[in-house]
């Protein structure tokens, strides 16, 4: 039986302590922290490992040593700051790992599996292929819960990660539990399925690195945090990466000469096309995780209810006026001076940046097309665009830094000089 309950929020006090733990390995004291790291990282030990089991292994041991070493000199009593010292010395090992750690040549051709196999079966496959109710599928639940996983790659972190994939995971139960017949909770056997059904929609830019996502929450985050509920998610969702990278008409309620005609015509099509497995680069996400003011957000989607308003009373096609026009075109200038106002924060987010821009090709491409070839449901495609950049803002918004506090200025001579990052400054 899968857990409904909403997503666990931060700690009330979790800003800060953690900028309790900075202040703290930015100390003289903390020297010793320091240069276990800077030792380790200057003589890429991490390059001597034959595996990826190994490398997850070996920097699991670093940051045990290096929390053990810190626990020495600071003496901590409380078993919260004590946690929270360890999230730190993660961070900060990772983050700086990070371009060595993840997504490694190794892991380059299962990535491609699966992004192919996901690019393929979601042209074709229905979900009641998946055994799942057509009834069961809330189309805002499930466009949340893959947004979650297309944020995963802004964030350096296991935990932030993590935290993308559990609510990805959340957001699934949501839709069961809304969908449920009498309000009745599902079990696994429902829960599974809807997983995999959902994992099946992501866009490429989602799907070419999920596998590497996963394997980088398994390998580096330290096993002493990675258990219970977590654990059980990951573990979810890394089965139904495997399940889709290998799927085929045995696995599905299909006929199998449908699937095999429908599978190799659209293989054929994609490979005319090119994977690009080059992700645009992203901002390293705020290792904090602190929440900011959302007033933009409230904003947008307070326009948006109001410009637009869809709902399952729609008109037929031959009603449609201008006024329909009229409003996609308001809402396309109003959408384009929010861009202005929030320039900087769509600066440093290419992601949000880059869904900005897919909608107004969208709306440019309606306001273009002939007006008998409009529909209410090209208008309700234009409307969902907008819900899924409130939504990206959301998610995004969520991760940045405040970037006012500057809650590290290293002033150690030697630290300014190592290659190292213990701060919380966009690099």
């Amino acid at each position: 039986m899968t857990d409904n309950s909403p997503p666990k929020g931060p700690k009330p006090n979790q800003k800060s302590t953690l900028h309790n733990f900075y202040q703290k390995i930015k100390d003289d004291k903390s020297l010793p922290v320091r240069k276990i790291l800077e030792s380790y990282f200057k003589k890429n030990n991490i390059a001597e490992c034959q595996t990826r089991e190994e490398q997850g292994q070996a920097l699991q041991n670093l940051m045990t040593l290096m929390e053990a070493k810190f626990q020495d000199i600071f003496q901590e009593t409380d078993e919260n700051e004590i946690e929270l010292n360890g999230e730190g010395i993660e961070a900060i090992v990772t983050k700086n790992f990070y371009e060595r750690i993840f997504n490694t040549p190794e892991e380059h051709d299962t990535n491609k599996q699966v992004c192919e196999s996901i690019n393929i079966h979601q042209k074709f496959l229905k979900p009641e292929h998946l055994e799942i109710q057509e009834n069961r599928i809330i189309a805002e639940r499930l466009q949340r819960a893959c947004l979650n996983l297309q944020a995963m790659g802004s964030n350096k972190l296991p935990r932030g990660k993590l935290n993308f994939a559990i609510n990805f995971c959340h957001e699934i139960s949501k839709m069961l539990a809304e969908s449920a017949k009498d309000g009745m909770p599902d079990g696994a056997d429902t829960f599974l399925p809807m997983v995999n059904y959902s994992l099946l929609q992501l866009p490429e830019d989602a799907a070419i690195q999920l596998f590497s996502n996963m394997e980088y929450i398994r390998l580096f985050r330290h096993s002493n945090r990675l258990q219970g509920q977590d654990d059980y998610y990951l573990t979810t969702l890394s089965s139904t990466i495997e399940f889709i990278s290998n799927l085929s008409a045995k696995d599905l309620k299909i006929d199998p000469d449908y699937y095999n005609e429908q599978y190799n015509f659209y293989k054929a099509q994609l490979s005319q096309e090119t994977i690009n497995e080059e992700i645009p680069k992203q901002e390293e996400a705020d290792l904090l995780e602190i929440n900011t003011d959302t007033a933009n957000v409230k904003q947008v989607e307070e326009f948006l209810s109001s410009q637009v308003q869809l709902n399952s009373d729609a008109q037929p096609d031959s009603q449609l006026n201008s006024d329909h026009v009229a409003k996609i075109e308001t809402l396309n200038g109003q959408i384009m001076d929010l861009s202005q106002q929030n320039e900087q924060l769509l600066t440093e987010n290419i992601s949000i940046k880059q869904l900005l821009n897919k909608f107004m090709e969208e709306t440019y491409r309606f306001k273009n097309e002939e007006f008998e070839e409009q529909s209410v449901n090209k208008l309700r495609l234009v409307f969902n665009s907008c819900k899924e950049l409130i939504q990206s803002l959301e998610l995004h918004i969520n991760q940045e830094s405040n970037q006012s506090e500057n809650l590290i200025q290293l002033d150690n001579a030697s630290l300014k000089q190592s290659p190292l990052r213990f701060n919380l400054e966009k690099q």
